[in-house]
């Protein structure tokens, strides 16, 4: 096989590769034995660490299509060659003992998957995704979840809708790559009713993927669905996933994210200094501007560091994309308070972070305005304990059916009806020492 030359799309290299990449691509019949034949090297000829397996053969037993993976990076090339001889290319010894890899280690009740910078363990069962995210060796998240929200009817007049909760429970989990450059979890299960006496049963049949690149600091997650429930009575009122953040440091030094359209972000902290009538001092704003640490209150003007309890401390956020026209942003102290506008624009990125000093977690959604309506909810900044719902399906609308929209069409069969439908979404944690970095929203 002759050598194959790959370039970005872009024509150039990205500054860095935060989540690894793959591609696939086709083989003539009967010049590559097998997936072992391949190796990867970079512009200037070097041999660099890559993984890949087949997608299909030819009748001969030849390779047809291949799936390739490279880790992350912070120097990509604009160009690699793909050889089916593994060995000939100039440089191309085997890659260092020392290059990183993605490890994959199975207990009896549990999955850890290592990238040398995340850690993540999933349990083989039961309510939560995964168990614990963690960098450095400090938990970023833990217990995240999917929710679903059923709604059984669709009042025209007054009155009150009735909404259960819904969360995912895990069935089965099942490493399908382990490594060295790319490991692939697959998780199936259900949604069970939150409310053990409802009286509803298991709905919405789900599969979730996660996918681990060597040296990568970000997740990508996969999360396919199978609409089970009736199309005239049951109704999809809201489909999200939800992290468990830990947090300990001072408010002021907790730092809120969320894109907005063409690029812009909101960067504020959970208690701001900025913006107030009386200065603690340019190097305090800039420090938490930046998303550092601050220094500390004693070397502030006394004139804020004193009354630093009267500043209040902004818990919640929600961002609401419920057209391709527009997105909406609020926040508010606590639950149970009234929320504050803050911005509004056309076509949000879809992604939010939170995270203290100690590190946090950042969460984007693929085509996040495409698919409204859509919903990037943070809670309980403010607490020791907060969480980001990642909303798929938005609760603000109206309920998502998949009965019949006019009388003139067929009727779908009421309780055979089914419906898949992919939500790529991107976790990523975010170490202390680097707090102002920020990755691309979309995977």
């Amino acid at each position: 096989m002759a050598d194959t030359l790959i370039r970005w799309i872009d024509g150039r290299a990205p500054t860095e590769i935060s989540g690894g990449a793959t591609w696939g691509m086709p083989f003539p019949r009967g010049t590559v034995p097998g997936v072992e034949a391949l190796a990867v090297a970079d512009g200037g000829g070097t041999r660099v660490p890559s993984q890949a397996w087949p997608l299909a053969t030819w009748p001969d037993g030849s390779l047809k299509w291949a799936g390739v993976a490279l880790p992350a990076t912070g120097s990509p090339s604009d160009t690699y060659l793909v050889t089916s001889d593994a060995g000939t290319t100039a440089g191309a010894g085997q890659p260092a003992s020392g290059n990183p890899s993605v490890t994959v280690t199975e207990s009896a009740d549990a999955i850890t998957v290592d990238t040398g910078v995340l850690r993540m363990v999933i349990n083989r069962s039961g309510s939560t995704l995964f168990r614990s995210l963690s960098r450095g060796g400090k938990a970023v998240a833990r217990d995240a979840r999917l929710v679903s929200l059923l709604q059984d009817d669709l009042p025209e007049d007054a009155g009150t809708v009735g909404r259960e909760a819904f969360t995912g429970e895990v069935t089965g989990v099942v490493p399908e790559q382990s490594g060295p450059v790319r490991a692939v979890v697959r998780l199936e299960g259900n949604h069970r009713p939150d409310a053990p006496g409802s009286g509803k049963r298991n709905w919405l049949p789900f599969m979730v993927r996660f996918y681990f690149y060597a040296n990568a600091r970000s997740v990508r997650m996969v999360h396919s669905f199978i609409w089970d429930g009736d199309a005239e009575h049951h109704f999809l009122a809201g489909l999200g996933v939800r992290f468990t953040l830990p947090l300990e440091a001072e408010l002021h030094n907790r730092h809120i994210r969320i894109a907005g359209a063409d690029g812009g972000f909101l960067t504020e902290g959970v208690r701001g200094l900025t913006g107030l009538r009386r200065d603690p001092g340019a190097e305090v704003r800039d420090a938490q501007i930046a998303g550092r640490a601050t220094p500390p209150p004693e070397s502030w003007n006394p004139e804020v560091s004193d009354r630093l309890h009267l500043v209040p401390a902004w818990g919640d956020y929600t961002l609401t994309q419920l057209s391709a026209d527009g997105f909406e942003l609020r926040k508010r102290t606590t639950a149970g308070h009234g929320w504050v506008g803050i911005s509004g624009g056309t076509r949000s990125a879809g992604f939010c972070s939170l995270s203290d000093t100690r590190g946090g977690l950042g969460v984007g959604v693929k085509d996040f305005w495409q698919s409204h309506p859509g919903q990037l909810d943070i809670r309980g900044a403010a607490t020791d304990e907060a969480s980001i719902t990642a909303w798929l399906y938005s609760p603000k609308p109206s309920p998502w059916t998949c009965g019949s929209t006019t009388t003139a069409w067929a009727r779908t069969p009421s309780r055979n009806s089914s419906r898949a439908s992919r939500s790529p979404m991107r976790t990523t944690s975010r170490a202390s020492e680097t707090p102002r970095e920020l990755p691309a929203p979309m995977s």
